[in-house]
């Protein structure tokens, strides 16, 4: 498994994350701020392979994967509201991990 991340404005808020979970590549791009031990991604966008590939234990390897380079022990992701997929125009509930 492997991680890239890109900052990609200069205030340094706005990230892309780039992940391949054996094989299974997938991207996203969030606003982040990082407070003591925990960094807290926001507007979350996702592009993945499809619903239900990715699992519980992909998310969790890409949660360690991201707290090892922002260098702390709590992720809280805030997901931007929905624009295909299950209910379009629904804002995802916070997941911390």
């Amino acid at each position: 498994m492997a991680i890239q991340l890109t900052r990609t404005d200069d205030s340094g808020s706005e990230i892309w994350l780039w992940f391949d979970l054996d094989g299974v590549e997938v991207v996203a791009m969030a606003y982040y701020v990082i407070h003591e031990n925990t960094a807290r991604l926001t507007d979350f966008h996702i592009d993945g392979p499809g619903p239900n590939v990715i699992g519980r234990a992909g998310i969790n390897a890409m949660a360690a994967l991201a707290k090892g380079y922002f260098g702390v022990t709590t992720l809280e992701i805030e997901g931007y509201r929905r624009t295909t997929g299950a209910n379009p125009g629904h804002k995802p509930r916070l997941i911390i991990l």
